[in-house]
């Protein structure tokens, strides 16, 4: 559930339950003020009633609205009443001993001014006192139709619930709305970051710099970015170090190799006894970290390059050229080279950084393929794009390893890359040299037996 909508159902809450008290506040003074008009009624009835009653003028409370108001006079301890209105003599309704309740009364018409419920019931509000006259306790019982009362709060109830619920969805939809404003910075960081990888450590987020506007959104994105500052020179540093080292490196190397080769050189001159075995191994330790060193310069170069040179690369020739060299190699296992190419492959970059990329990949497709195998090569146009596909048979990559094998330093089989003089810069040089050039590069497996690594670069 996004911080959105959470914000939202809690801002439509919160306005729920405080309209949810001011209506049951609002419900409850209500029903007060009619209860106490309804008993004010009753009392004035009760009072001129009782006096017309004493002095022997029962007649006289018509004059009151008897046939309005339910009334009942008792001596105190008998059961017959002493006195009854008009209505009282219509309807019966049963007594109890508290100062005020109310009661449920089948009508059915015998009560003219009360107003009847579907099933023919009136809600009556009554009251009891006690009072004495000439020494006689008597008890008084009067009441009063309310049912239009508790049909006018039944109305009343359904409007408040039903604005209630209206408030809540108008809650929320404001709230979703007002939430979607106060938020949008959030998202913009969101969006931006996600674009923000090692590659691309140069972007920052977005912030204002207007007087007055340094709210905690914007401070989040300054601080942000003062992070990714420190990432990209962190970044860079480090780059820089490793093509510094391997740079640092590459003369003693050299070094090494010549004074290798010088002692080859004696020992087949002079028959020393130098073990021939040990002087291959030494050559061949040599020009293995001779080759590393190499690929880790070029890898260093193509992270550090931000951008490539935009000249017509004629893709058609880089490939002709390189399958013809490595036919040469291919030879002495019975690896065939193949190529179908397309005209018109031309896209703009660098030709020597692309020779380098594609050759890594016919050197991979040469080195992995079963002896008598075939590298086949292929290059057509498309939407756009010029499409590379170098197949090849014999080295089936694990399909979790499709993606990892474009990541430094890795090898599907350690093994038989070590064996090849392998380090596993290779596809990782091949990966970055593409991406300069605005394109993308996939390995997936075409059957049981078969490779393919694709090269997709937009056309010129």
């Amino acid at each position: 559930m996004s911080i959105r909508f959470k914000i939202s159902i809690l801002i439509a809450l919160a306005g729920f339950l405080s309209g949810f008290i001011f209506s049951a506040w609002m419900m409850h003074e209500v029903i007060h003020e009619y209860t106490e008009s309804v008993d004010h009624d009753l009392k004035m009835f009760s009072e001129e009633a009782e006096r017309a009653f004493f002095e022997d003028s029962p007649d006289e409370i018509s004059k009151y609205d008897s046939n309005k108001y339910w009334m009942e006079i008792y001596e105190s301890g008998k059961d017959t009443p002493v006195f009854r209105t008009e209505l009282a003599k219509r309807l019966t309704i049963a007594k109890r001993s508290s100062g005020h309740w109310n009661e449920s009364v089948k009508v059915d018409g015998k009560a003219p001014y009360a107003r009847q419920s579907r099933d023919g019931t009136s809600f009556f509000h009554m009251r009891m006192k006690e009072l004495s006259h000439n020494g006689i306790t008597y008890v008084v019982y009067t009441g009063a139709p309310v049912e239009y009362m508790r049909g006018e709060l039944i109305e009343l109830t359904a409007g408040l619930a039903g604005g209630l619920v209206l408030a809540l969805l108008l809650y929320f939809g404001g709230s979703y709305f007002l939430a979607g404003v106060i938020l949008k910075p959030v998202r913009e960081i969101n969006d931006r970051t996600k674009n923000i990888t090692e590659k691309h450590l140069h972007m920052r987020l977005p912030f204002r710099e207007k007087g007055g506007e340094n709210d905690e959104f914007n401070e989040l994105a300054k601080t942000l970015n003062g992070l990714f500052d420190r990432l990209e020179n962190a970044f860079k540093r480090q780059k820089r170090l490793i093509a510094d080292v391997s740079h640092e490196l590459k003369t003693p190397l050299s070094v090494m190799r010549l004074a290798a080769d010088g002692l080859q050189r004696k020992f087949d001159a002079s028959g020393a006894d130098i073990p021939e075995e040990d002087l291959r191994r030494l050559s061949d330790q040599v020009m293995r970290m001779d080759r590393l060193v190499k690929d880790i310069l070029n890898l260093s170069a193509l992270e550090l390059t931000g951008s490539v040179s935009t000249e017509q690369v004629d893709v058609k020739s880089i490939i002709e050229v390189l399958a013809e060299d490595y036919r040469i190699i291919a030879e002495d296992r019975g690896i065939s080279v193949n190529c179908m190419l397309s005209a018109g492959l031309t896209v703009k970059g660098d030709g020597s950084k692309l020779t380098r990329a594609i050759s890594n990949i016919l050197d991979n497709a040469v080195k992995y393929s079963d002896e008598g195998g075939v590298v086949q090569v292929s290059g057509r146009r498309g939407d756009g794009s010029v499409v590379i596909e170098v197949t090849n048979g014999g080295c089936v990559i694990p399909e979790q390893d499709t993606e990892k094998v474009f990541e430094e330093f890795f090898r599907v089989e350690q093994s038989r890359a070590s064996g090849y003089g392998g380090a596993g810069l290779g596809l990782a040089i091949v990966k970055r040299t593409v991406e300069l050039h605005g394109g993308i590069v996939t390995l997936e497996n075409s059957d049981e037996k078969r490779t393919v690594v694709k090269i997709i670069l937009p056309s010129a």
